[in-house]
């Protein structure tokens, strides 16, 4: 009597057969991820670099569409993850909660401070101490899924 392993999500990856619809179902889950990725990073940027005399409404608009663009890219990443190494499936969990810190962070900080206050620091962390360089290594990993090995073609093996 055959027994059929059960196998952990990585390695399940390695033993479907993708075929050529499964391929592009990859590529186009990978598209959707950066172009979602794009999106709310472009919102963060947005938010902490409204110049000269900004207003609370002004402030408060771009905010929530950070907090849309956020459950939008939660919402894009969960049906599409399946088709991600874990690797790459970890940068995006990682880059999703940076980036609800930092949300949390920067409306409390705005809320205690006054956003002119704490503008500047808000486009430092965003651009290049916190956000930005998360976004790289994800757009990286992400690239890595296009370019890199695709998955075997086996099938599962049978235990």
């Amino acid at each position: 009597m055959a027994h059929i392993r059960i196998i952990r999500g990585d390695d399940l990856l390695e033993g479907i057969d993708f075929g050529r619809i499964g391929v592009e179902r990859r590529r186009y889950a990978v598209e959707e991820i950066r172009f979602s990725l794009a999106r709310l990073y472009r919102g963060f940027v947005l938010w902490t670099s409204l110049y000269g005399e900004a207003d609370g409404r002004e402030e408060r608009e771009r905010r929530e569409e950070v907090d849309h663009l956020l459950d939008l890219f939660s919402r894009c990443y969960m049906p599409r993850s399946m088709w991600l190494a874990g690797e790459t499936r970890e940068r995006i969990e990682d880059f999703a909660e940076k980036s609800r810190e930092m949300r949390e962070r920067f409306s409390a900080e705005v809320e205690e401070r006054g956003y002119e206050e704490v503008r500047a620091g808000m486009a430092r962390r965003v651009s290049k101490k916190k956000l930005g360089p998360a976004r790289k290594q994800l757009e990286l990993a992400l690239e890595t899924e296009l370019a890199g090995p695709r998955p075997s073609r086996g099938r599962l093996r049978k235990a």
